[in-house]
């Protein structure tokens, strides 16, 4: 650019510049002139008295003298005619010197001075860097700075360089530009949405996340948000202009697949420092909390149900409660009637087996939820399965005038399952059908066949039915009382148990209904086990089990297992609990002694082994114990000292195969 110089603003040999505020400007060669000289500038005639005469030339070239910059004075033609000491030091300069650009400066520093060289004695003030290496090799830059100088007449008569080492202000630079690169780098890599705005609000950019995530372009933070989220979005925004400070908010955002999610919005404004009030622009950043929101709906639909559960079965707690107290005043009264005592006695009987099945679906829910049921799965046909749950449950079908039947297929359905669990899931289910069917209307049982994908049980009942809003409800993880106090007693315990039981086989129970008034379908859905197991071409012998006696203490000390192992010829004694089993050895040493582990206080089946040994019967007889962990009880048993360790539930075929083991017989 030239420099435009009014005539009036130039200096005659006596005369300053003065502006019109009355401050003055001398016009020394060494110090730097103005790029233009402002209109403002008039000529102060010689003769008034200055307002600032400032240092003299001497002390101008002493304080540049001093300086660290090189300072040169260079002319039209392109020679030096003054240097300072540092430029003098560096290339061994006189102070009046007429050495070349090329005398002073290697070709490319020289190549960069030239051009801007040119410039600035044209009239343009120049700035100019370049890039050397120092002494150790190391980069260093340099900034040139070139400034023309006029003569009395506003002409051109030489430049002025300074040159400065700008090395740390590039290596600042470029530490702050790694800087700016690497927090680009963490917003872009950043899981969450990030922008930033303008003052105004208007965004200028976006984080890789948030394209990828919205899937379209968008020119404002609130182009993805639902209409009614906007209005939210822009009315915090809104109160944030008038006090600029960080706030959050809560909104969905659609995605690029149309699924709208909830994102937890934080907006702060940026500031050059802490304490500057001025806001030059805003960042935000988005949190998907769409899965924290879902749970927290999850959880307290979880914590209405379970206060109800709890609600209801204190309900149904206080029902036989207060029928056995009742029954308890009755037998005190000093003229009960026998007739009255015997029905009282039925009623505490009645109750109490009430109140234990209550507290044993409770403890199988429990245990199957936490999945502390271990399954002994078989190959099990599944139409001899209904048929054989309908026989067993035909006569309360009767009593409820409910007409139960099943429909089997013409081919065998097998499925690889505990059949012991899945009886219990379907008698659960039919119970629960009898229930919605009292006194009238069908239930009816059938073998499903759904290809190679699944096979199952349906339970069909013409009952009262579900609503939609109930059958919603109805499989939900937490137990809690049904919708309608008319299906299974008021409680989900007994298709909690199916449920879980279903999930355990890797399968599912699936429910639905017509509505109100329209029955309900269960379907208890199981993996297949497409062919059927292999024929045996010998059937086993029976367990012989002559000359042995065995000692049942626990929960298969009852009759069903004694008479089934005296059928194989034992001579069998029963014991419920470690105390009375103790009574029964030392009236004579048996061969085979099965123990539960977890025996009723005050003997576990620790303290029963023990005091076997403790006595030192001889021959000492086989240790069979039943534990409840596959991973824990057994090799805790054998290391206590057990000969054997059994599973709950254990079959009579598993206990007549560890009998038979079993050795010396008596007499032997």
């Amino acid at each position: 650019m030239s420099v435009n110089v009014p005539r009036q603003a130039r200096r005659e040999p006596d005369e300053g510049l003065t502006r019109e505020d009355g401050a003055c400007i001398r016009s020394d060669p060494l110090r730097k002139f103005p790029r233009e000289v402002p209109p403002a500038m008039t000529r102060r005639p010689s003769n008034d008295p200055p307002d600032d005469e400032g240092p003299d030339e001497d002390t101008v070239k002493a304080i540049v003298d001093a300086s660290e910059a090189r300072v040169f004075r260079i002319d039209p033609s392109m020679r030096m005619t003054w240097a300072n000491r540092a430029a003098r030091e560096r290339h061994g300069l006189g102070e009046r010197t007429t050495a070349t650009l090329a005398e002073v400066f290697e070709a490319p520093k020289r190549a960069a001075l030239l051009r801007p060289l040119r410039r600035a004695l044209a009239g343009s003030r120049e700035s100019v860097e370049w890039r050397s290496v120092d002494e150790q090799e190391r980069p260093c830059w340099t900034l040139a700075t070139i400034t023309p100088e006029l003569d009395a007449d506003g002409r051109v008569r030489s430049c002025v360089v300074v040159c400065v080492d700008a090395t740390e202000q590039h290596r600042i630079s470029e530490a702050r530009q790694r800087g700016d690169a690497q927090k680009r780098s963490v917003l872009e890599n950043l899981p969450d949405l990030v922008w930033t705005t303008r003052a105004d609000g208007s965004a200028d950019w976006f984080n890789h996340r948030w394209s990828e995530y919205g899937g379209r372009p968008t020119s404002d933070w609130t182009d993805l948000m639902p209409p009614e989220d906007q209005a939210r979005a822009r009315a915090a925004w809104d109160e944030a202009q008038r006090d600029p400070v960080p706030f959050t908010l809560e909104a969905r955002l659609q995605r690029h697949d149309g699924a709208v999610r909830w994102h937890l919005l934080r907006i702060l404004p940026l500031r050059e420092s802490v304490t500057d009030p001025t806001v030059w622009g805003w960042c935000g950043s988005g949190t998907d909390i769409d899965d924290r929101k879902k749970a927290e709906v999850a959880l307290r639909s979880t914590q209405d149900r379970v206060g109800s559960f709890l609600g209801s079965l204190s309900h149904e707690l206080r029902n036989p409660l207060a029928a056995l107290a009742a029954a308890v005043q009755i037998m005190r009264h000093p003229r009960a009637a026998p007739g009255m005592v015997a029905r009282a006695l039925d009623t505490i009987e009645r109750q109490t087996g009430q109140l234990s099945r209550l507290v044993d679906e409770l403890l199988d829910v429990t245990r199957l939820m936490d999945g502390r049921i271990d399954l002994q799965y078989s190959e099990v046909a599944l139409d001899a399965l209904v048929r054989e749950t309908c026989e067993d449950l035909a006569a309360r079908a009767a009593a409820d005038g409910v007409a139960l039947g099943c429909e089997l297929p013409s081919q065998p359905v097998f499925a690889q399952v505990d059949p012991v669990r899945i009886r219990q899931a379907l008698a659960n289910l039919v119970v629960n059908a009898l229930h919605a069917c009292r006194e009238t209307g069908s239930v009816t049982v059938s073998v499903l066949d759904l290809g190679s994908a699944e096979v199952g049980i349906r339970v069909t009942d013409s009952g009262c039915g579900l609503t939609s809003e109930r059958l919603a409800a109805l499989l939900e993880s937490a137990p809690g009382p049904l919708p309608g106090s008319h299906r299974s007693g008021g409680f989900g315990l007994g298709l909690q148990t199916a449920r879980h039981i279903a999930t355990l086989h890797g399968g599912r129970l699936v429910a639905s209904s017509a509505g109100s008034g329209h029955g309900a379908t269960f379907e208890l859905r199981l993996p297949p086990r497409r062919e059927a197991p292999a024929a045996r071409d010998v059937e086993p012998a029976p367990a012989d089990l002559h000359g042995h006696a065995v000692l049942l203490i626990g929960e298969l000390g009852h009759a069903q297992f004694a008479a089934q192992l005296e059928q194989s010829g034992a001579v069998v004694g029963v014991a419920r609990a470690g105390i009375e089993g103790l009574r029964l050895l030392a009236q004579g040493t048996p061969t085979v002694l099965v123990c539960d582990l977890d025996l009723p206080a005050p003997l576990t089946g620790y303290d029963v082994l023990r005091e076997v040994d403790r006595i030192g019967a001889l021959p000492r007889p086989r240790m069979i114990a039943i534990g409840a962990s596959e991973d824990i009880d057994i090799a805790a048993a054998k290391a206590a000292g057990f000969d054997d360790c059994l599973i709950r539930p254990v079959t009579i075929a598993r206990l007549l195969e560890a009998l038979s083991a079993a050795s010396p017989r008596i007499g032997a």
